[in-house]
Parts: C-alpha cells; structure tokens; sequence
C-alpha cells in the first residue's frame, strides 16, 4: 500500500487538484490536498476490482450514499476478472528486477506472507 503524497503533489502541481479525483488503493498522509479517495480494497494487487478498471472508464462518486461505482457492466467486469492475472502487471516483474530488493528473505518476505488488506486494518496478522 503505497503512500499516495507524491502523486497527490504533482496533481497540485500541474493544477489539477480542483478538477481530478485520486482514486487508489494507497494511503494517505496528512499533506495530501484535493479529492482523493484511498485505501481501497481490497487492492489491486491481490485482484481488487481497483485492478480490473482501465484507462477511459467512467467512475461516479456518490458521497451522499457513500458510493464508489464503475459504470461498466457486470459481464464486462467478470470478464476483466477472469482475464486478470498477477502476474501480467509490471509491478512485480520491476521489483523483483531491482538487485537490492529480496523479497524472499528479511523483511519482505515477512511482510509479503502476513500482512492484511486496508479493509482488515493492513496490520501484521501473525496470530492467524
């Protein structure tokens, strides 16, 4: 879960904070300004609907009804979920290319094995 304040920074930046919303599965911290919605879960990485939007979709906030939709059909959505797979994303290819990265030893890997989603309090759940 990433945090989001450099995106957030360049939004402000190139003057778009008024009229962009930042929706993602990352986190916040307190220096973040204009409409962001985070910790979205679960996340993308573990195949989240977050993962399946793509470029050009059309997504309606409703902060009244507190609700967050995509306006693609169902079908299309089970479709994109079926076509989704973890691997196919960069993300983990880039990482695992970075020499000084290990995520099989240390650290990572215990972060990798027993960390939670957002929706479960993205904490350590060694317990379980």
């Amino acid at each position: 879960m990433p945090e989001m304040l450099q995106t957030t920074a360049a939004l402000q930046g190139m003057g778009y904070s008024e009229n962009v919303s930042l929706i993602t599965d990352g986190r916040f911290s307190g220096g973040t300004r204009g409409f962001c919605i985070g910790h979205c879960a679960p996340e993308a990485w573990v195949g989240g609907n977050i993962a399946l939007l793509k470029d050009g979709d059309k997504i309606v906030i409703d902060i009244d009804n507190k609700g967050l939709n995509a306006t693609i059909t169902e079908e299309e959505f089970a479709s994109r979920k079926e076509e989704w797979n973890l691997n196919k994303g960069t993300f983990l290819k880039d990482l695992m290319a970075l020499k000084s990265v290990e995520l099989n030893k240390g650290y990572l890997r215990k972060y990798r094995n027993v960390v939670q989603q957002a929706n479960h309090g993205a904490i350590f759940d060694v317990l379980d």
